[in-house]
């Protein structure tokens, strides 16, 4: 009884050790007027804090204004210092979440592009659903046409690609319209 005990107090001290190690980055935003403002809190789920090519668990976990949680998306994150984006991608009038956190296209890190997990409000569900389509592609920003983006990504030696994807609205679909870009011709 005695030995099992110190191994109970023992596995609860390992835990608390490893979760102090834990790693959370926080941030808020409003998601529409008549929503109010979320607060969201990326946790580290691994017993050390993020580094680079080291895939972490990890749990995004979503706030409602009153302080109950939303919901928790589980994440893996593969860059040292992962961060958070909030903007209207398809042009729905609800903001959108883009967890910065691995690297984009053939850079292996070595250039500047990061991929994002992108979470489209649904307000119909009244929650973030993980795009598919855009999730991994890379450095998202919106495009000049309203619901369109581009994702831009390493995609050579010496090139970048700039992929533009436009939501459907009625179909609940993003739909590449266009790229360009790859590799620098040797001229």
């Amino acid at each position: 009884m005695r030995n099992l005990l110190f191994v109970i107090v023992l596995a609860l001290t390992q835990a608390a050790e490893a979760a102090s190690h834990g790693e959370v980055i926080q941030a808020e935003s409003t998601i529409s007027p008549q929503l109010g403002k979320f607060r969201f809190e990326l946790r580290s789920l691994g017993a050390s804090p993020y580094k680079l090519w080291e895939s972490t668990p990890a749990e995004l976990v979503v706030y409602r204004q009153s302080g109950d949680v939303l919901q928790r998306l589980p994440l893996d994150v593969e860059i040292s210092s992962p961060w958070f984006e909030f903007v209207d991608l398809n042009g729905d009038g609800y903001v959108d979440l883009l967890v910065y956190n691995a690297c984009a296209g053939l850079a292996l890190c070595a250039g500047p592009t990061r991929a994002a997990d992108v979470f489209i409000f649904a307000p119909k569900l009244g929650r973030f659903v993980k795009s598919k389509t855009l999730s991994g592609r890379g450095e998202i920003a919106k495009s000049k046409a309203k619901g369109c983006v581009v994702a831009n990504y390493k995609s050579g030696l010496a090139g970048y690609t700039d992929e533009e994807w436009c939501f459907n609205i009625k179909t609940g679909h993003w739909k590449m319209v266009g790229s360009s870009g790859g590799e620098a011709d040797d001229e």
